[in-house]
């Protein structure tokens, strides 16, 4: 009889380690190292991770059959980076002493296969196209079954690369951002073209087939994928952004150059899988396909009849495709696959607390709640909180392993009130925003609203809003937060200035409790959507625990706080032992401490 086939997928020594176990071809779970070190990005050894995994799974360290690690640094080069390559290994084998003995293989394959292997084996199809950009390179390969074919490997630089430079600087952190900024621009002012000229005949050279190659001189010569400012700023006649600086018109025109050149990089790498592969089905991962206007604007869908794109990205994509890759390529297991279905189990695969946990830590921190016995009775009357204006904390099952809030780790709102837009970016300490929440509406409702829509559980896409719900837009000249404030839809707090919307679709087997929160809104409100944020607050990593989920509430402006059946208001909380000020008080010590 088969072995079940137990895999531990760890990324380490980057931003955003994780752990991922795969048991019999299913992810039986997955954890970022942040969640619960409280350390945004931490990049530290995932051990908590590791033992959450472990734990989740019912499976010893002992008897796991195979642990993967990504391996971010390329096998061969100079003396100088086999030894780099080396000390990695050896001080992964020292870290994981800490778990016990083992008899499982330690394999550390190449960046490459668990890239690949990320973006194909959890998806639907049971063969497809694959495209990987990453910022040590892009790959075409195909998939099959359980096997993976590589059709053309490139090296750095990637369009990853140059992504990542372009939102550097403009003072981002995350090109979604680039993105939403772009918008803003006027895609065909002098100024937007003359940047695009100098990206394209200074900056980077264009191939046919979607490959680029960098000037280097205007990168750090000690550290390559960082750019060197005081280049660019003479390159574009512009200073680099601030990461608080204020926002102009001359920012939006850059980004808007900025992402009229990747997008003509991506379509040609999407154009030249389809000419190497002449495959139907394609599939992404990688940071560039985390943004929704990247993918809408890049992929020429009649080129391939089915799209998926990987949710998760990173070092975490990383860990699960080196978790999936030990189980079907090393350990040479069959991949199951679900009708119409990915294996990412909507990526709600960290750690959930029953209701008993949940009130012993209520109890515990003297926190004054309402307890329903019905989790119906609990979604009508937070319906009308919603409804009154109230942003809402919302924490729920499993843990998302995505950045993205899908239902579990989330912050709601009413997306038709105009004032919601601003209020969620304050409450959430996350300042004002520029780039509009994400959707989540009823997969049965979604055609209603967009009518081009499709199957889109995790907000990697967005679809432009029906017309019957925008607004015109008033004066496209004013600044851009007076753009962003402007009323332009029936859902102003999820509409783009482009009228489109990063949608999830949410369905009764996709999220039970969120789809019946909007079932109830809908009979209160007639709309069967709300605004969707990640719960996170300030520059802390998504709440975790009900402890995190209750001090993040009390550091916030939230309004209300749901944790299983149990309702909290913030207004009720004051004298709760004093704890609210406290929990403030630490937080701005935290704050201060990481600027």
């Amino acid at each position: 009889m088969e072995k079940k086939g137990v895999v531990l997928g760890i990324s380490a020594y980057k931003q955003g380690s994780a752990a991922v176990l795969v048991a019999d071809g299913e992810i039986t779970a997955a954890a970022r190292e942040e969640r619960f070190s409280r350390v945004m990005g931490d990049s530290a050894f995932p051990a908590t991770a590791v033992r959450y995994v472990l734990k989740e799974a019912g499976v010893e360290f002992g008897k796991v059959d195979a642990i993967v690690l990504d391996d971010p640094l390329p096998a061969g080069g100079s003396v100088k980076a086999r030894w780099r390559r080396f000390a990695f290994q050896m001080r992964v084998l020292w870290m994981l002493k800490q778990f016990g003995r083992t008899k499982a293989p330690l394999l550390f394959p190449e960046h490459l296969l668990p890239c690949t292997a990320n973006a194909f084996f959890p998806s639907p199809f049971e063969r497809a196209a694959i495209l990987t950009i990453s910022e040590t390179g892009t790959a075409i390969c195909v998939g099959n079954k359980a096997h993976l074919r590589i059709i053309r490997e490139t090296g750095e630089p990637s369009a990853a690369v140059l992504y990542r430079a372009f939102a550097d600087f403009l003072g981002f952190d995350t090109g979604g951002e680039l993105e939403g900024l772009a918008l803003y621009g006027d895609a065909f002012s002098d100024q937007t073209q003359l940047f695009k000229e100098k990206i394209t005949d200074e900056l980077v050279e264009m191939k046919e087939d979607g490959a680029i190659v960098l000037d280097m001189y205007y990168f750090d010569a000690a550290k390559p994928l960082k750019i060197s400012v005081r280049e660019w700023e003479l390159l574009f006649g512009i200073p680099q952004r601030a990461r608080d600086g204020a926002l102009t018109g001359g920012h939006a025109n850059f980004a808007s150059a900025a992402c009229q050149v990747l997008t003509t990089i991506i379509t040609r790498l999407v154009e030249t899988v389809k000419m190497l592969t002449e495959e139907s089905n394609l599939v992404m991962a990688g940071e560039v396909f985390s943004s929704c206007a990247a993918n809408n604007r890049t992929i020429p869908s009649k080129l391939f009849k089915n799209i998926w794109i990987q949710p998760v990205a990173g070092a975490a994509g990383s860990a699960l495709g080196a978790a999936l890759a030990g189980h079907h390529v090393h350990l040479e297991r069959r991949r199951m696959l679900v009708a119409d279905a990915d294996r990412m189990c909507y990526t709600c695969l960290g750690p959930e607390y029953a209701e008993q946990e949940i009130e012993a830590v209520l109890t515990r921190c003297g926190a004054r709640y309402r307890h329903f016995k019905t989790f119906d009775e609990l979604a009508s009357v937070v319906s009308w909180d919603l409804a009154g204006g109230q942003v809402v904390g919302w924490f729920q099952g499993r843990m998302e392993f995505g950045v993205e809030g899908l239902g579990n780790r989330s912050v709601l709102a009413d997306a038709r009130n105009p004032k919601i837009q601003k209020a969620l970016g304050l409450k959430t300490k996350r300042g004002e925003r520029f780039v509009p929440f994400g959707a989540s509406v009823l997969a049965e409702d979604a055609s209603r609203w967009f009518p081009t829509v499709a199957v889109s559980p995790y907000k990697t896409t967005a679809f432009l809003l029906h017309e019957r719900h925008r607004l015109p837009e008033v004066n496209p000249e004013e600044d851009i937060f007076t753009r962003l404030y402007r009323q332009r839809s029936s859902v102003p707090a999820v509409t783009c200035v482009d009228y489109s919307v990063r949608v999830q679709t949410v369905s009764e087997e996709s999220n039970k409790k969120l789809w019946t929160l909007l079932n109830c809104f809908k009979k209160l409100t007639q709309t069967g959507l709300l605004a969707n944020t990640a719960f996170q607050i300030g520059d802390r990593p998504m709440a975790c625990t009900p402890e995190d989920a209750y001090n993040d509430f009390l550091y916030s402006e939230l309004d209300c706080l749901v944790m299983g059946n149990f309702l909290l208001y913030h207004n009720k909380q004051q004298g709760a032992g004093g704890k609210v000020n406290q929990v403030r008080k630490q937080g701005e010590q935290e704050d201060s401490k990481q600027t």
